[in-house]
């Protein structure tokens, strides 16, 4: 019997413990894959382990002074996690098609991080990203901008949004 209360004690220390892992689960996990020596514990898709890029970035010209001043060097030049972009306004060979580079960047990068905003709803190549990148299911969306409205998004975005998290440009 006076082994009872230090066993219950320790009982619901675990419970305790237990339970906040799984109330703040996505936290962690995103704690512990920022860090190179636990992103082990994630593991790599075989199909992504061969790919040059980590992210393609997908944005319209308007919305350049927030993708290249502030996205990508917070993608590219943290102290924890260093993700390799490729951004089409550095990385696409001038006097190739665009359609086969776009193309190209999405076979070869992990990931398509889809900056959406009613400038990139308004163009054409950028909704043709979305789509290549959509069609392997490799799409991140981060808003920028206030959200379009129903009417002025593709019936493909529109039920990405509705079915999938996306994150706010805002968002650290």
């Amino acid at each position: 019997s006076k082994y009872v209360l230090p066993w219950v004690l320790v009982t619901l220390a675990i419970l305790t413990c237990i339970l906040i892992i799984i109330c703040n689960k996505k936290s962690l996990q995103i704690k512990l894959y920022s860090y190179r020596y636990t992103r082990w514990c994630f593991g790599l898709d075989k199909d992504e382990a061969g790919l040059t890029y980590d992210v393609f970035v997908s944005y319209a010209h308007q919305d350049e002074q927030y993708v290249e001043e502030v996205l990508v060097p917070g993608l590219e030049e943290t102290k924890e996690l260093k993700y390799k972009c490729f951004v089409h306004v550095r990385d696409f060979v001038p006097g190739r098609a665009i359609s086969e580079q776009i193309v190209e960047a999405v076979d070869n990068s992990k990931r398509t991080l889809i900056c959406l905003s009613k400038h990139f709803l308004a163009s054409d190549w950028a909704k043709q990203e979305f789509e290549v990148a959509h069609r392997k299911n490799r799409v991140v969306i981060i808003l920028v901008g206030e959200l379009p409205s129903r009417n002025e998004m593709s019936e493909d975005i529109l039920n990405y949004i509705h079915n999938n998290t996306y994150l706010a440009s805002d968002d650290k």
